[in-house]
């Protein structure tokens, strides 16, 4: 009985040591990077414009792309509500008969592919026209009217589907009554072209730049890496590891990365705080509704990611360079 109690107590006792053990390596590991992090930001603190400098270059690095994918990005949903507003005109002839209408509006009714239609009569077609120029008693110095019965039609089609649209148009200027019928959509297929271009552009852009951050951030930690090389070659004498002597250069590639994203946060919502009435005023004139593009936190926390991620991957790079060079040498 003593010697299965005695047995018990030191398996009770070897996994507190083992739990114990854990812990403290944790703590030490976890102490180890909280050291490393205040060691940084000593560091960058030390040298305020030369960080400031690298903080405004990483911003502007990442702030264009960025602007640009928002721009290209409320672009898309502009000219999508420009597609909902697309309208093919019905241009009738000037002799067809009220049957020969009804019977035109019946057909634009069952068609599937049409969301709704509204039939102009001459008469309101020239006093529209009248108000438009400034001449209001145009309508009663005429004998004639010269001006046609026009249907406007709202396709149901919108966005990419303009070849369903083309097909759309030349079945309703076949219909019998119909003179005529346009759809002036080219323009719009145009600018959908420009936007994808304008996309992949901003793809390729963001990496490049992504790069140039990258860049950036290495040849910071060069210099600082310089700074400290006897200081280093102390540590690798006294035993310490790549890992310990690489971290404080990752917190500050981090950082670097981290504040760079804020910045940009920062500056593209001014520029889209200045650009947004001008923007909104151009859309009210094609009657879409336009809401203001702001970066909101998910784009933030994005560009945080963003930054903090190459700067830090920066500092990796340029402390393992360093230290293959020293292995080497």
């Amino acid at each position: 009985m003593i010697e299965d109690k005695s047995l018990e107590s030191a398996i009770k006792l070897s996994t507190y040591s083992w739990w114990e053990a854990t812990l403290f390596k944790v703590r030490q590991y976890l102490l180890s990077h909280y050291v490393a992090l205040k060691q940084s930001t000593q560091e960058l603190r030390q040298t305020q414009l030369g960080t400031l400098l690298t903080f405004l270059m990483i911003g502007v690095s990442i702030a264009l792309p960025a602007g640009l994918w928002t721009a290209v990005h409320n672009m898309k949903g502009l000219t999508t509500g420009l597609s909902h507003n697309a309208q093919i005109s019905l241009f009738l002839r000037l002799n067809i008969s009220q049957e020969e209408i009804d019977n035109v509006m019946m057909v634009l009714k069952n068609n599937q592919a049409i969301a709704a239609s509204h039939y102009i009569s001459p008469e309101e077609g020239l006093k529209e026209f009248s108000s438009r120029i400034g001449l209001q008693g145009l309508n009663d110095s005429l004998q004639d009217n010269p001006l046609p019965a026009v249907i406007t039609v709202e396709p149901k089609l919108v966005g990419e589907n303009q070849s369903e649209l083309e097909k759309l148009t030349i079945f309703l200027r076949n219909l019998p009554g119909v003179d005529n019928a346009t759809l002036d959509f080219k323009w719009l297929k145009r600018l959908h072209s420009l936007l994808i271009i304008g996309q992949r552009t901003v793809y390729a852009l963001a990496l490049l730049l992504g790069l140039g951050v990258l860049l950036v951030v290495i040849n910071a930690i060069r210099y600082l890496i310089q700074r400290y090389h006897k200081q280093i070659q102390i540590y690798q004498l006294m035993g310490a590891t790549d890992p310990y002597i690489r971290r404080p250069f990752i917190y500050m590639g981090l950082q670097y990365g981290f504040w760079g994203g804020l910045l940009a946060w920062v500056m593209d919502n001014l520029i889209l705080l200045v650009l947004t009435p001008s923007v909104r005023n151009l859309a009210d004139s094609y009657g879409v509704n336009f809401h203001a593009p702001y970066l909101g936190m998910l784009a933030l926390w994005t560009l945080l990611c963003i930054g903090s991620v190459l700067g830090a991957l920066g500092g990796y790079c340029a402390v393992s360079s360093y230290l293959r060079s020293q292995q080497r040498g």
